[in-house]
Order: C-alpha cells, then sequence, then structure tokens
C-alpha cells in the first residue's frame, strides 16, 4: 500500500501536539476543561473520565480562607517549625504527626511521612493507646497517613497547599505530588471504593512524579489535583485543603525579622526544603551580595574572581532548569553554598561583612539614611544603583534599603547572557518584599518592575 504525503503530515503533527503537550502539561488541561479534546483525537487525554465514573460535579473541597486560620508554634520552641498549632474558626486544631512524638533521625530512620491530623484524631488515638500493643505500634501508627487511618478508619482527611506567589497566592496554590500518591488509597478506603498498591493509575503518576533524587520533590496545582480527583472518583467534599501551616508562620517570622534568608517548609519525608527559585535567591544573597565583583584580590589565580562568579551561575542554572514546583531540601542548597564560599576569591573577601549581614541587626522599621547607603554601595564596588537613588528617601526603613542593596548586586553581577536568573532574582525579591509591604501597609517600596526594565550593563 502506498504511503501518502498527507498522511506524513499528519504523523509529523501528531508527534508535535505530543511533544508541546508533554513540555505543557498545563496547555493539556487547559483543552480539558475547555472540553476541547475532541477538537485533537490524535492525543490522548490523561484526564479522561470514562464512562463507568462520575461526572464532574459542583462539589468541591472543604478551603478555609488563609486569613481565616490561625497559626502559631511552640512557645518553648518557637524556631522550631515542627512544633506548630492550627486553629480554625470552628474550633478545629491541627497539628502534624512529627510534633513532639519524633526526632529526625527517627524520622529519617523509619522514613516517616509527613501528614496532618486534628483534635478528633488525637482524642481517638489517647483513648484507644491500651489496645495497641506491643507499645511500637503506637508509633508505627504515626508513621503515615494509610498507617494512622487503619486504625482511625473516620479519620478527617488534610492536604496542605503551598503558594509560590504572594500577589496570587491563591492562583498559584500547589500540593505535593507524594501527598497526593499518599492520600488516594486511604480516601478510596474510607469511600469503600479501595485500590490495589499497583493500581496502573498510581503506576502511571509514580513514575510520572519520580525525580530520581532525594533532594527533590515535585508539586501540582490545585488544578490538575482538582482531576487526578476526579480521575480517581474520589468525593472531594471528604478532603479539606489547609495552607501550609509551616509557610503561614514564616511569612509572619520573615515580616519581623531581618535574619531571615530562605522561605522554608517541611518536605513530605521531613526535611526542610524550599523552592529551586528561592534555592537561587539564596545563593545571591549569601554568596554573591558577599563580594566586591569589581576587585580580584587573589594573586594566586589568574582570573579567580571570574571562575567563582561562573561557579556561582552554574549552580544558580542547575536548579533553575528544574521543573516547575521543584522543591529542594535545604542542606543540599547550603552544601552548594559551603562549597562556593571555599573558593580562593570569596575566601579573601570574607573579612569583610556584607551591608546585607550589618542589617541583620536591626528592626525592619529602623531608618538609614542615603549616605549609608551610598557609602556601603562604593565599598563593594556597586555603581549601578541609578535607578535606586531616584526612589530613595533621604531616611529608609531597613528592609527597603535591603531591597535596594539586592537591586545593587543584581545590576553589578548578572548581565545580558544571564537575564533569565536576573528577572528570577527579580521575581523572588519582589516574592519577600510584597509580603512585607502587604502586611504592614507601608507605602515606599522601590518599584521593581521599573528597576528591572531599567538593566544596565
Amino acid at each position: 500500500m502506498q504511503n501518502r504525503t498527507c498522511d506524513l503530515f499528519k504523523a509529523v503533527e501528531k508527534c508535535l501536539l505530543n511533544c508541546i503537550l508533554k513540555r505543557f502539561p498545563t496547555l493539556h488541561l487547559f483543552l480539558h476543561t475547555q472540553n476541547a479534546c475532541h477538537l485533537f483525537p490524535e492525543v490522548n487525554c490523561d484526564f479522561y473520565v470514562s464512562s463507568n465514573q462520575s461526572e464532574l460535579n459542583n462539589a468541591s473541597w472543604e478551603e478555609p480562607h488563609f486569613k481565616k486560620i490561625f497559626c502559631t508554634g511552640h512557645q518553648s520552641d518557637p524556631e522550631n517549625t515542627y512544633l506548630y498549632e492550627v486553629n480554625l474558626l470552628d474550633g478545629t486544631k491541627l497539628t502534624n504527626n512529627y510534633y513532639v512524638f519524633f526526632n529526625m533521625e527517627q524520622i529519617r530512620k523509619n522514613h516517616i511521612k509527613y501528614f496532618l491530623y486534628d483534635t478528633q484524631d488525637l482524642m481517638h488515638f489517647t483513648k484507644n493507646l491500651q489496645h495497641l500493643k506491643p507499645r511500637r505500634h503506637r508509633d508505627e501508627c504515626r508513621y503515615n497517613l494509610d498507617a494512622f487511618q487503619r486504625v482511625y478508619p473516620e479519620k478527617k482527611i488534610y492536604i496542605r497547599t503551598i503558594s509560590s506567589m504572594i500577589k496570587f497566592r491563591e492562583e498559584t496554590k500547589r500540593v505535593f505530588t507524594e501527598e497526593v500518591l499518599d492520600m488516594i488509597p486511604v480516601v478510596l478506603r474510607q469511600q469503600n471504593t479501595p485500590i490495589e498498591e499497583n493500581d496502573d493509575r498510581l503506576v502511571k503518576y509514580r513514575r510520572k512524579w519520580e525525580t530520581n533524587n532525594k533532594d527533590l520533590e515535585t508539586t501540582i496545582s490545585l488544578t490538575e489535583f482538582w482531576y487526578i480527583l476526579e480521575e480517581f472518583d474520589i468525593d472531594r467534599t471528604e478532603i479539606t485543603i489547609i495552607p501550609d501551616p509551616v509557610y503561614e508562620i514564616t511569612m509572619q517570622k520573615m515580616i519581623n525579622d531581618l535574619r531571615r534568608r530562605s522561605f522554608n517548609v517541611i518536605g513530605p519525608c521531613g526535611e526542610q526544603m524550599m523552592r529551586f527559585e528561592q534555592a537561587v535567591f539564596h545563593i545571591f544573597e549569601v554568596v554573591v551580595c558577599s563580594v566586591n565583583w569589581t576587585m580580584d584580590s587573589c594573586n594566586k589565580h589568574e582570573g579567580c574572581l571570574k571562575e567563582l562568579k561562573d561557579r556561582i551561575i552554574f549552580s544558580m542554572r542547575a536548579y533553575s532548569g528544574m521543573k516547575e514546583g521543584t522543591y529542594v531540601t535545604v542542606e543540599h542548597v547550603e552544601s552548594t553554598i559551603v562549597q562556593l564560599k571555599n573558593h580562593c576569591s570569596f575566601k579573601l573577601q570574607s573579612n569583610t561583612p556584607s551591608p546585607l549581614v550589618e542589617l541583620q541587626n536591626l528592626k525592619i522599621d529602623d531608618k538609614i539614611s542615603k549616605e549609608t547607603f551610598i557609602s556601603n554601595c562604593h565599598k563593594f564596588g556597586l555603581t549601578k544603583i541609578g535607578s535606586n537613588m531616584k526612589v530613595m528617601e533621604p531616611l529608609t526603613m531597613a528592609f527597603v534599603v535591603r531591597i535596594h542593596y539586592l537591586s545593587a548586586w543584581r545590576n553589578e553581577f548578572f548581565d545580558f547572557q544571564t537575564l533569565e536568573l536576573y528577572h528570577m532574582i527579580l521575581d523572588e525579591t519582589e516574592f519577600r518584599s510584597f509580603s512585607l509591604s502587604q502586611t504592614l501597609d507601608l507605602d515606599d517600596e522601590p518599584s521593581f518592575r521599573a528597576d528591572g526594565n531599567s538593566f544596565r550593563i
């Protein structure tokens, strides 16, 4: 049979569509939500609901607004993010299974997975302690959500969300894929529709979300989460979405403390983690903003300062190239920073503290003079500060001065070959500053986009 040219075109079109939709899964999801899958019959829709499943209905999960929950740390150890309590308006109190029961060594050794439980769960657990024998079963039933629900079948299911933007926190909420995989079998068992551990759909998502790296965790948008629940025919009314308590507590602490340099949350396996964008920003703030990039102090190695810069950019791009929604362990990021700090050029300048370090001793509303800012900029060879001078008051709050320092180093360090990193740092600066200015109702926040558009080399 002779092949026609039009068949070849069709084959190429199908390949292109599959490549594009695989590269941009949210586009594929958008087509599905617009009921447009039938327009592309040659592309299989992963979100399709088979005829033996219930149609998507208007029933939704419970989701209290972040302004209507109250998260507090433990008074005995306020810096310990594993110790917290969440109070909902209906009187429900939440905490996590780690709390005071497990330390980091136990969490890692026993592969204890993070989950939320409420007052009712704790009451049931306490009441039935005597039935959990031998004693180790009392701990094992708190190792993961599945084990706890087998002890308390009526347990209410909670899953936490984390926003990647402050301005659009509702639109950018995401959930950890590992917690989605843990939750699905539990909810289905509660619905009396249990599935096998090797169910094809679970296997598909495990493969899709596998990172093959213990330092990485993936997340998905709430939109994708919605359709995954539809695919498994899960009753969404049985699920309560909770803003991540550690995220909320850390946000409040950042408002009052200039010492906090990274925005960390607890990962599904108990590790402290941050978004990969925050990892890039953390390297920038800790390493880049501690160096005078106009002064190569090394007499032993030719081009030593440039070599440090190349290493920093390489490390940043290792993170910035990760998939959307990827989280990386704080331990991994700090290890990268230690390696960069051990570089010859960094060590030679380490005796001169960065003005960002000096700011850590101040309160956010302490005033700093423009002259002090200019003097520190000259000390570190920061000459591209014209746009900062236009918007800076004679006396400016410390948190705003911090933003100006970040802007000055950003303009000094990056060029047109690293524009993608420049804008990522700009976005993360805006991420943190917006939370401050919005919460404190301050009106002297710099214009970030104006500063970004005036990029110079």
